[in-house]
């Protein structure tokens, strides 16, 4: 769950129906898990300030996007961010989100309007339908 120092807790979503703020000294750690699809996530109610410090954790997928705090209104920005390798976080005026790398592109994964990183039945079935001598 958001902001819990341990690891191996389940991921999931902690809600703060007023205001939070995050201060910058001693800097509060924020820690945030990723795992695929599913990821923490911190609901604030009503102001976030922000000056510590973000930690995001785990394994996300390439091309993702995560929300990761929400609020009514976001002030300020994290003073430190210490993210997976290639991912980055960007602020709007009512939330947090961070933006994992694309992923390695898959040769396999050809069929068209797809481009969902994996090889499927799509990609199988264009190859079937132009098996053959080509023209």
């Amino acid at each position: 769950a958001p902001g819990v120092p341990s690891k191996n807790q389940p991921i999931g979503s902690l809600t703060i129906t007023g205001n939070f703020t995050q201060y910058s000294s001693p800097p509060g750690n924020l820690r945030i898990d990723i795992n695929g699809a599913a990821h923490d996530e911190l609901i604030i109610g009503g102001s976030a300030t922000l000056s510590g410090n973000l930690i995001v954790t785990g394994s996300p997928t390439g091309g993702q996007s995560y929300t990761i705090l929400g609020a009514q209104n976001i002030i300020g920005t994290f003073a430190q961010t210490n993210l997976p390798e290639g991912m980055t976080v960007s602020y709007t005026p009512t939330s947090v989100i961070v933006h994992a790398a694309p992923g390695a592109a898959c040769p396999a994964d050809i069929a068209p309007g797809t481009g969902n990183g994996i090889v499927d039945v799509d990609d199988l079935l264009l190859v079937i339908n132009n098996w053959g001598a080509c023209e």
